[in-house]
């Protein structure tokens, strides 16, 4: 039996390793090495035969039957929420293989609560919110839902108050248990300059998915390429894990970046380890998603890396990036991507300027920081 303190539920189907680049497991991961620094025990939850490196975590939650994965099981489970306000299917928790633990965060998994408070009776709940949950349930079965954990964070007030707008919560006394505990970054990983000689003007680091604006990206590099030689780097591809295949999408953005004056390099998916050596060299870190992105841990990356950081102003990604040498740019906008680009690969002294702001701004928040604000969400709870 594994003795923990502190104990990380992630999806069963998230394979734990350090290869993976899923931010929800780097939350976990780091949230977990600031603890033991700290002197509290801690490890990660995973699916069973999901755990890839064993000093990561232990593997103790039997996922939901397949056939819950299917369009019919699917449909049943969207339906019991919609109707009951709960899930159908709920994975099961092995509480057998922990011992003395005190609190566990539940990532990103709203409809559990009751359910991992049964596993774990004696031990403090907490929702850790990384993205807009219960997007299609009614207020009262958000706010019932809400109201099972001792506390929910939230990793940027963009949740947050998505979450108080969602759930009609109008009453404080009602909504003290939503808190804010931003995400913080590794600085010293990014501080050193990188050894590749390959310098690109532009690199992006992510999932090469429709929702992060690789397409407008592509398109502002065409422009560019259309009076000046470019180059580009790619870091990803559609999904966390290096075996990914290439997606559809993956070979249009590859298509649409071939061509006269553009030079292109694209290193597919590669563990979080491996990026700060693949990025360093480059002039421009452009974040273009589209959607509401909660919080984009990626930018954070960019602002501590040596790069001039450029993102768009969505979702959460404004409450670290503002007054910070961050550019910023309307999403979906590729004209305005490709200004920003060139104003920044034209005037070193405002890139270096972008870098130096955003350095320091980054260095506000280590994870060191975000495990002290989550110790207060602790605290707070064990006051209830």
């Amino acid at each position: 039996m594994y003795s923990a303190q502190q104990l990380h539920l992630v999806l069963p189907s998230s394979e734990l390793s350090e290869r993976n680049g899923s931010a929800i497991l780097r939350v976990a991961s780091e949230l977990s090495a600031a603890a033991e620094r700290r002197g509290t025990v801690t490890t990660i939850g995973c699916g069973i035969n999901k755990l890839r490196d064993p000093h990561l975590g232990v593997a103790m939650i039997t996922p939901p039957p397949t056939w819950t994965k299917t369009i019919p099981g699917v449909f049943l489970d969207a339906l019991w929420k919609l109707v009951a306000g709960h899930t159908a299917f709920a994975p099961k928790y092995d509480a057998t293989k922990l011992s003395g633990v005190t609190d566990v965060f539940v990532h990103n998994q709203p409809w559990l609560g009751n359910h991992v408070r049964r596993a774990f009776p004696h031990a403090r709940i907490h929702l850790y919110v990384h993205n807009r949950v219960m997007t299609k349930a009614r207020p009262w079965a958000i706010r019932n839902r809400l109201g099972e954990f001792d506390s929910v964070v939230c990793v940027s007030q963009f949740l947050l108050n998505d979450l108080y707008r969602r759930s009609r919560i109008k009453n404080p006394v009602e909504r003290t248990n939503l808190k804010l505990v931003q995400n913080g970054i590794d600085v010293d990983k990014f501080r050193s300059l990188s050894s590749d000689k390959n310098e690109f003007d532009i690199v992006y680091v992510g999932r090469i998915v429709r929702e992060k604006g690789v397409h407008v990206l592509a398109d502002a590099v065409r422009k560019i390429a259309s009076t000046r030689p470019v180059s580009i780097r790619l870091v990803g591809g559609k999904g966390f894990l290096p075996t990914d295949s290439v997606s559809k999408y993956e070979q249009k953005v590859i298509s649409a970046l071939t061509g006269p004056n553009i030079r292109l390099d694209v290193t597919g998916p590669v563990p979080p380890g491996e990026v700060p050596h693949l990025v360093n060299g480059c002039r421009t870190w452009v974040v273009p998603s589209i959607w509401q992105e909660p919080f984009g841990l990626v930018l954070l990356e960019a602002m501590a890396s040596h790069t001039a950081p450029i993102a768009t102003r969505v979702g959460g990604m404004t409450e670290v990036g503002t007054s910070s040498g961050v550019t910023f740019v309307e999403p979906s906008d590729s004209q305005e991507l490709a200004d920003a680009i060139l104003g920044l690969l034209d005037d070193s002294a405002r890139a270096d300027t972008s870098v130096i702001s955003s350095r320091l701004k980054a260095e506000q928040h280590t994870w060191a920081h975000a495990y002290g604000e989550l110790e207060k969400v602790i605290n707070w709870s064990s006051r209830l």
